[in-house]
Parts: C-alpha cells; structure tokens; sequence
C-alpha cells in the first residue's frame, strides 16, 4: 500500500512540473473516455469490437502500471460514474444493474414513472394527514358550538309546537312516498369483474392471494423491464404493466 500512495505521489509531483507527462495522462484519459462511450448502450456489435480493441488494449494498459493504466480506466468509468450510484440506489438485483446499463434509456424511463408515482402517493398521505389533524382540531370547536346552543334553547309555544308537530307528519308522510318511489326505481348493477386479479395476473403474480408492497414492487420491476420497448417489448403491455402495478399500489 506504500509503495502504490509512494508512486502516485512521483506520478503527480511529474504531472505538476513537467507538462509532456501531463499532456500524455489527459491523452490516456480522454481515450479512455472515447473507448468508453461505446459501453454507454452494449448491443451485439458493440461487445464484439470492445472485446477486439480490449485484446490489444489490456496488455498496454497492464505494463503501464496500476496508476497510469488506471488513468486510462478512469476516463472508461467517467461515462458511467453519472449514473452509478442512482442505479445502485435502485436496483434490487444484479440483473437490474446489468439492465439498467445494457438499456438507459428504458431505464430512466422506468425510474422516473416509479419516482412519479411515490410523490403522488406521498402527497395523498400528506393530504390525508392534513384532513386528519383538521377533524381532530375541529372536534372540540364542533362540541363547544353545540353546547353553546343547547344553552340558548327556549321552548316554543304550544301553537307553535303544534303547527311543527303536523307538519313533520306532513313530511314524515310524504318522505315515506317518496322512499317507496325511490325503492321501485333503484338499479342494481351488474356484478364488476376482479380487476385486482386481472391486475395480479399482468404482474405475473397469483390472483387471490396478499401481497406486500415490495412484492407487488418486485414483481413490476420484473415485468416492466421485459415488456418495455426499449427492451424489445411493445408499447401495449408496458402501458399495461404500468396502469396495474398503478392500481395495485393505490388501492
């Protein structure tokens, strides 16, 4: 471990005073930035001409030592470090990581529908707490109303009482009718089809059964990423996948 800090220390203080070394370290860098960007997006034809230079490329790289080799790996690893730790942060598997690096835009695409979807139901919680605290503040106010009220009830006269007294039987009788109208009229509508089976089974999951948000989450991230288009999937049941795992997570 000495010797390699010993060695970068010489490596810089050359850097510093002589501009040639300098010039050669940015050169293997920046070619290490330009053989890097055809490991952005890897297809078939990418992989067979990286492995090509590499075969060439390694024993170079090799000799040079691990600090200056490493300056040329530095520059490969510099069209990745943008994304590193968000993948890292997101993947759950290590087939997540290889895909989220073979398909970055289906990935990001991806990321940012789950991001979108965990602030909007973050803002329906704080909502919800927000209703909650306001009918717990509002509460006693309602108590302290009704009693004040009842403080100030007065009997009413007897004419009075009466004329009130007929008139809800009045009312009693016609509300009464019109339940009986109502009654006769009411429709009854089909019975609806279990959409959270349907839901469960484009998931790929069993319907019937429970299952815990990271399941349901698990079980999306699985699917979305063989249907999505990018990953030659079609439009239809990616936007399919995503209307399910929205249902699924909301109710």
């Amino acid at each position: 471990m000495m010797g390699y800090l010993e060695e970068l220390k010489t490596i810089a203080l050359t850097a510093l005073f002589n501009p040639t070394f300098l010039a050669l370290l940015l050169i293997l860098f920046f070619a290490g930035k330009f053989f890097g960007k055809l490991t952005r997006r890897l297809n078939i034809w990418k992989i067979l001409i990286v492995g090509y230079f590499s075969i060439f490329l390694f024993p170079a790289v090799r000799d040079a030592g691990p600090i200056i080799g490493g300056v040329f790996l530095l520059g490969i690893a510099s069209n990745h470090v943008g994304t590193l730790f968000s993948v890292l942060g997101w993947a759950g598997s290590l087939g997540d990581v290889i895909f989220a690096f073979r398909y970055k835009s289906a990935y990001h695409d991806i990321r940012r529908r789950e991001q979108e979807l965990e602030d909007r139901e973050r803002r329906l919680k704080d909502a919800e707490m927000r209703q909650s605290y306001q009918r717990q503040e509002e509460g006693p106010r309602a108590r302290a109303g009704w009693q004040d009220g009842a403080k100030g009830f007065r009997k009413k006269p007897k004419g009075e009482e009466q004329g009130n007294s007929s008139d809800y039987r009045k009312s009693g009788a016609s509300g009464k009718q019109s339940e009986k109208r109502q009654t006769k009229t009411t429709y009854t509508p089909p019975p609806q089809v279990n959409i959270r089976s349907q839901h469960l089974q484009t998931l790929g999951l069993v319907s019937g059964r429970d299952y815990s948000s990271e399941e349901i989450k698990k079980a999306y991230r699985g699917m979305v990423m063989r249907v999505h288009p990018d990953a030659g999937g079609s439009q239809a049941k990616f936007l399919a996948v995503q209307r399910a795992y929205e249902w699924l997570i909301s109710f």
